[in-house]
């Protein structure tokens, strides 16, 4: 598990989409994978999704998540984002990821030096 005790990120709150907001069999996680994403140090969803108009500020989150604080050991939260991606979402290689980032505030969010390509939704 990650501390909070190195690099330059001010704080860092990662999170992997549960069952809640996944659709279709084969995008579901498994037992097996909750097992794992827990081992990792992911915690389990511990409350549901929000409701429309409904803020809940009360902590958890209904995805698996990290919250840690500042400052952050952003090598320590890559080894365990890269872990996940392999051994749970089975992801094959680097060039097959695409992202979508957003801002209620910003709209569409564009991060070039990810080296990884952009989807359209």
């Amino acid at each position: 598990m990650c501390s909070s005790r190195a690099k330059t990120i001010k704080a860092c709150g990662p999170k992997v989409s549960s069952n809640q907001y996944l659709s279709g069999d084969q995008a579901r996680i498994s037992d097996r994978d909750v097992a794992t994403l827990v081992a990792l140090g992911w915690h389990a969803p511990d409350r549901p999704p929000p409701q429309p108009g409904v803020k809940n500020w009360s902590g958890g989150s209904p995805n698996f998540y990290v919250d840690l604080d500042a400052p952050v050991d952003a090598s320590c939260i890559a080894r365990m984002a890269v872990t996940t991606l392999q051994l749970v979402l089975e992801v094959p290689s680097v060039a097959t990821l695409r992202y979508y980032a957003f801002s209620k505030s910003q709209g569409r969010l564009l991060f070039s030096d990810l080296g990884i390509g952009l989807s359209d939704s």
